[in-house]
């Protein structure tokens, strides 16, 4: 029961992250594989909230975000000539991903869940560490350069709920 009012948020944002992103794709077999281990990732997450403590998952996936950003960031120092792409414009940031949305569908998920980590922060009277205020805000950048309009506004509706509901809507 404990996990109800996230998993409530997971489902909410499984289904409007698929009916958006398949409004706004110009690679729909590409948007449906990202869509399935979307899915997948929230199937997962529901199971582990089932069986594990909710606050140590929520800190594990952000932790494992930060892991995903450095990997991106190094990925860029590395091999410059290969981050973006011409899906719309000509600057489209892919990092090392293989089209523009899902490298923006895996940043937008990151920051969801690094607002719902902020929330829980808050509502502990606790700080956060700079290293998270530093990956979100390069999320926000990244994701910003992927221009993907269809990632955005994923991401506007669940984080303004995040940021509306009282913490004790969302229990871990």
């Amino acid at each position: 029961q404990e996990s109800r009012g996230l998993g409530d948020v997971y489902k909410r944002q499984a289904v409007v992250f698929f009916e958006d992103s398949m409004f706004v794709t110009r690679y729909p077999s590409e948007q449906i594989i990202t869509c399935v281990r979307f899915t997948v990732t929230i199937v997962f997450a529901l199971w582990m909230a089932d069986r594990y403590d909710g606050e140590d998952i929520l800190r594990l996936i952000c932790t494992a975000q930060m892991v995903f950003v450095v990997l991106t960031l190094l990925y860029c120092v590395l091999f410059p000539g290969t981050i973006f792409s011409q899906e719309q414009g000509e600057h489209d940031f892919i990092g090392f991903l293989r089209t523009k949305n899902n490298e923006a569908a895996e940043l937008s998920v990151g920051i969801l869940f690094q607002i719902a980590w902020f929330k829980l922060q808050r509502a502990r009277r606790e700080i956060p560490q700079r290293w998270e205020l530093m990956l979100f805000v390069v999320q926000g950048m990244m994701l910003f350069l992927c221009n993907a309009k269809g990632a955005l506004f994923c991401v506007a509706i669940p984080a303004a709920y995040l940021l509306s509901v009282s913490y004790t809507h969302l229990t871990l």
